[in-house]
């Protein structure tokens, strides 16, 4: 029977990444349960069995509720663990700066000299209601082996460990399901009218719910979104206020009312230097239009910001435009799609 000989975990501050491998073929395994150990920080001790979306063939999951992977276990041999950080179920985020391994177990179904793959208090099969929370009969697992552990990775914003470098993440979106029941907890009332589904199905009723949320000043989903970018950014613009040092920016996407407010009177403060580069256009032509064309509005994101930037400049070289899209800083904290910012100090 094959065996798991090696595997291996590495992270960004935001998202763990996994990948394992095996000696051969492993005799009935259904897949891998995978539990996240850790070893410092808050929650020293603590063991979570990361979570899953996808049933068995004989089963569904209509309303596109998680699992631990000890129920719905992981069928491949590498794997993200998404909610390293966030929650699978509330709007917020695990503090950084603490150390984890994994443990990677193939489980199956019953054999001689195999046990049980124990309930977990994370994945239970039916709700506050007593409804089932998939359709489909529950599937019994057995452990097939010992499980396989990682080496201990710290999960950081300094590289190299305690290093010069911070990059900072904003979070992604699990699936509408777990963001609904993010915005019930926030909100107290459960957004109607949104089908549950994976992040790629997001409606247009819970993106204009999103987009009533995320401009909000302290707002939680906000809060949660925007994760540490935000709170790093403003921290470097705290940072270019208080002392004698300047910031310098290179922006792909600005359209969040407070940072553009903040970086409007740093820029007037002669404090900032921002290259913000074009982002978004629109095309005025209609299908069937005659010629002559119409030009493409560009800029249509950063144009407002844009003009504020450039009013607010004293001098020219504290605001500069840039038609290309690498940047040496890019933050798109407006949006819930994943961003980066990244900083090396002096």
């Amino acid at each position: 029977m094959g065996r798991i000989t090696k595997a291996g975990a590495w992270c960004n501050g935001e998202v763990a990444y996994l990948a394992w491998m095996a000696d051969g073929p492993i005799a009935d395994c259904l897949g891998f349960m995978i539990t996240r150990v850790h070893e410092t920080g808050p929650e020293a001790g603590a063991r979570r069995i990361l979570p899953t979306w996808i049933a068995f063939t004989d089963q569904s999951n209509p309303d596109w509720l998680e699992q631990d992977s000890s129920v719905w276990p992981i069928q491949q041999y590498q794997w993200r663990d998404l909610t390293l950080r966030r929650s699978r179920d509330e709007a917020t985020v695990r503090p950084i700066d603490f150390r984890i391994h994994y443990e990677i177990t193939p489980v199956g179904l019953a054999g001689p000299g195999r046990k049980p793959v124990p309930a977990s208090d994370t994945a239970p099969y039916r709700d506050e209601n007593g409804k089932p929370r998939y359709v489909g009969p529950p599937r019994p697992l057995f452990f097939l082996d010992e499980p396989c552990k990682t080496e201990s990775i710290d999960v950081t914003h300094d590289f190299p460990g305690g290093g010069a470098i911070k990059a900072t993440y904003t979070n992604g979106i699990l699936s509408t399901q777990n963001l609904l029941r993010q915005l019930e907890k926030v909100q107290g009332v459960k957004p109607q009218n949104i089908a549950p589904g994976p992040a790629m199905r997001i409606t247009e009723g819970l993106l204009k719910t999103l987009k009533a949320h995320i401009p909000k000043k302290g707002d939680p989903i906000r809060l949660f979104l925007t994760a540490d970018v935000l709170s790093f950014l403003t921290m470097l613009i705290d940072r270019a206020e208080t002392g004698n040092g300047e910031l310098y920016l290179a922006l792909y996407e600005l359209h969040d009312p407070e940072l553009i407010e903040r970086l409007t009177a740093l820029v007037k403060a002669g404090k900032a230097h921002v290259i913000l580069s074009t982002s978004g256009s629109t095309d005025l032509n209609k299908k069937g239009d005659p010629l002559p064309r119409k030009p493409v509005v560009w800029d249509t994101g950063n144009h407002d910001a844009r003009i504020g930037l450039h009013a607010a400049a004293p001098a020219a070289e504290r605001m500069q435009d840039a038609s290309s899209t690498t940047t040496a800083i890019s933050a798109t904290t407006s949006s819930p799609s994943m961003s980066r910012v990244a900083s090396r100090e002096p």
